[in-house]
């Protein structure tokens, strides 16, 4: 059976050999002597970094298994995700990489594609995404609320909350400062940072198709003005109500990578 890796250790290999000179050798040279490695073999260095985070995840997955061997079928299930764990160097991210692997031999219905979207996830985003999707499933385990009554949809006021419980204060006084011109604390400082960290999130796991978002038109409040005949009605200027939500698939992978407790 043909390892998955081959045709990266062969890239890394040729493209390293065929630059073997002194800028590499002092590249390369701290890190191959603290592990043990000689540069005369270019792939050494990846090949050793590959098999211990698969050592690390495998072991990982036989956890999982708890002593449940696997058979021929189910490692040519897992073959297209081997490359991707390989190469995930996070404990945290390994631990969710064993529990693809397992959820891959046991469940049907685990989309190849889950591994991709795994590789481009870092330890901090699928921590949050388990954490906005605990809070969505079991909105009384939080005071603060900001969930549709379906309980299907949520907004951004929650993932701030998920994200940090009082970034929304922050952001609050943040604005009244501003409107005021005054200087910013360093904790409001604090909060606008943490308010873009929040974006960038929102936006990459939004792109990965886990959530969506769902626009609605609300209308504007009607004004009553008093003539001296009869009442007249100003309508309000209509707006747009951005709502949350974990599409199918986002529901399916978050379930899918999901640790043991």
């Amino acid at each position: 059976m043909c390892d998955p890796t081959d045709w990266v250790k062969d890239v890394v290999s040729d493209t390293l050999s065929k630059s073997l000179q002194k800028p590499v050798e002092n590249l390369l040279g701290p890190v191959t002597t603290e592990l043990g490695l000689t540069l005369g073999d270019a792939g050494s260095l990846f090949r050793f970094y590959v098999s211990d985070n698969l050592t690390k995840v495998f072991t990982k997955w036989a956890e999982h298994r708890k002593g449940k061997p696997l058979d021929s079928s189910d490692i040519q299930r897992v073959l297209p995700l081997l490359q991707g764990a390989s190469l995930q160097s996070d404990g945290e991210l390994q631990e969710r990489w064993a529990a693809l692997l397992e959820s891959t031999v046991e469940s049907n219905s685990v989309l190849p594609s889950f591994g991709n979207t795994l590789s481009q996830l870092t330890a901090e985003e699928a921590r949050y995404v388990n954490d906005l999707w605990e809070t969505v499933n079991n909105p009384e385990s939080v005071k603060y609320r900001h969930l549709h009554p379906e309980g299907r949809f949520f907004s951004f006021g929650l993932m701030m909350y998920v994200f940090d419980s009082e970034l929304s204060e922050h952001i609050s006084a943040y604005h009244g400062r501003k409107h005021l011109r005054r200087p910013l604390s360093r904790e409001q400082q604090e909060g606008i940072d943490k308010l873009k960290g929040l974006h960038l999130i929102a936006q990459d796991i939004e792109r990965l198709g886990i959530i969506g978002t769902s626009t609605q038109i609300v209308p504007g409040r009607s004004k009553w003005i008093e003539t001296d005949e009869n009442e007249v009605e100003i309508p309000g200027e209509s707006g747009l109500n951005e709502r949350k939500f974990f599409t199918p698939y986002g529901e399916s992978f978050i379930k899918a990578v999901k640790p043991q407790s």
